[in-house]
């Protein structure tokens, strides 16, 4: 019987190709334990809307005098399912330019209360208990018109965006 004698170049290739199979797969691993870290410290809807400091709201309120404030803790796992039916909301009604997100992991909620409570109207105030909270507040004319707690049902939310102007009826 004859051997067959198979040459050395292939045996490189095949080295070559299981070296990058190895090092595509621990690239691969590092990326999505990159990537879950940074979801499980920041919300959502980062990607999807603008983010805003507690500082900033007086003057985008001035200049942007309608527009929705969404804020909630980036790292509360508790509220990550009602934001990504939020991201989809945001991106079904087009709203990627109405809605601000703020973070309140680096906030003094009572601070920011006293803060937003400067925006409030008689239907509406600033009432976070904790950095575990989160709550949709929607400006009108520069002013809050309305308070809304993220335990609200998205077709609720979609009547108070219509009623506000936010999206149109359908």
């Amino acid at each position: 019987m004859e051997t067959k004698n198979i040459p050395l170049k292939n045996y490189i290739i095949l080295a070559v190709a299981i070296l990058f199979t190895v090092l595509a797969v621990f690239y691969m691993r590092g990326w999505y334990i990159t990537t879950k870290e940074y979801y499980d410290n920041n919300s959502v809807i980062i990607d999807t809307v603008s983010e805003i400091n507690n500082d900033e709201i007086g003057n985008y309120s001035t200049d942007n005098p309608n527009f929705v404030l969404y804020v909630s803790s980036g790292s509360n796992a508790d509220i990550k399912p009602f934001e990504k039916k939020l991201k989809k909301f945001i991106l079904k009604n087009d709203l990627r330019n109405n809605v601000l997100y703020l973070n309140l992991e680096n906030v003094d909620v009572n601070e920011f209360n006293n803060y937003l409570n400067k925006f409030a109207t008689e239907n509406a105030n600033s009432s976070l208990s904790d950095k575990n909270s989160s709550a949709i507040y929607i400006f009108q004319d520069g002013k809050i018109a309305k308070t809304m707690g993220s335990n609200i049902d998205l077709d609720k939310m979609k009547i108070v965006f219509q009623s506000y102007g936010i999206i149109e009826n359908d």
